[in-house]
């Protein structure tokens, strides 16, 4: 194969979609796991060839990201598929809030893993991108285009589930950022992992069922248990709310700030209810709503 050379006027774009936390997050029998919770907000990639083997990245803070474009490039090198010295210049653009549990730097790395790929016209692999990931930080799973069972430590792909069924969300952030790297996690016990357990039976019937109910009942369970690893100051608040709101149930991000309260996409007036009324309590509080809809949706 000849290797690829550098084309001045070649630019791709890839994105990749972030998340709302996690469904459920936990370990059983030394498992470690998470369902993922992906949503149609995304990171954007732009990358284009330069010459003399740099990687340039937009925004500059994006480390992570450019650590990807690295082994990657390293990577496709090694194997002659592209020239010693090509460099690559990325331009990140994100949908997505940082530090607040939204996989953000894990869409950014997906994103770039794509774009570059798709630049030197190979075809990169879901589970090499999941390599490429957690051996920056522990990953989201947003390599996978629908809900997954996933090891985010040793990028594992466990089980498939399927697209989640469309709902709309109401999110609730207090403030703060979390460190993914620097975060700190507590053995589960015996207790925890089998409501753990029961959670995730609950999530994968609701998912597979398209029962939102299910689903709400597995992810405050979820929630509850990771209270003692990152506890929220107003979640048990949130949760005596969730009859009154008439909400289904609702899911955090483990390692983040975003709460979520689950609603079906009919509920119009009902949302609009809930926002007004965690307006009036938590007035410091970012209120937002936004949809999960169907697969198509987060490819767009």
């Amino acid at each position: 194969m000849i290797p690829v050379s550098l084309n001045k006027t070649l630019s791709v774009t890839e994105s990749a979609f972030g998340t709302c936390g996690e469904l459920v997050q936990g370990c059983i029998d030394g498992q470690n796991f998470m369902i993922t919770f992906p949503v149609s907000l995304h990171s954007h990639v732009e990358a284009t060839f330069i010459s003399g083997g740099e990687i340039i990245i937009s925004p500059s803070y994006k480390k992570k990201a450019a650590k990807a474009a690295e082994i990657l490039l390293s990577y496709l090198k090694e194997l002659g598929l592209i020239d010693k010295d090509l460099g690559v210049s990325l331009n990140i653009e994100s949908d997505l809030i940082e530090g607040k549990g939204m996989a953000s730097s894990s869409a950014d790395i997906v994103a770039v893993c794509r774009a570059v790929s798709k630049l030197c016209n190979y075809p990169i692999t879901p589970w090499q991108i999941s390599k490429i990931s957690v051996s920056i930080e522990p990953s989201d799973g947003v390599m996978y285009e629908s809900s997954v069972v996933y090891d985010f430590f040793e990028g594992k792909l466990l089980q498939e589930i399927g697209p989640i069924m469309p709902m709309s969300l109401v999110t609730i952030d207090f403030g703060g950022t979390v460190d993914t790297v620097e975060f700190k996690r507590i053995p589960y016990t015996q207790e925890e992992e089998k409501q753990i357990f029961k959670a995730y039976h609950l999530a994968i019937r609701g998912i597979k069922s398209r029962d939102i109910q299910l689903l709400g009942e597995a992810t405050t369970i979820s929630a509850l248990i990771n209270q003692r690893r990152h506890y929220k100051k107003e979640l048990n608040n949130i949760i005596n709310l969730i009859p009154e709101l008439e909400a289904y149930g609702v899911a955090v991000a483990h390692s983040g700030s975003i709460i979520s309260l689950l609603f079906d996409l009919e509920g119009y007036t009902k949302i609009e209810l809930a926002k007004s009324k965690l307006e009036d309590l938590f007035p410091k509080a970012i209120i937002q709503e936004f949809n999960v809809l169907s697969k198509e949706s987060l490819t767009k």
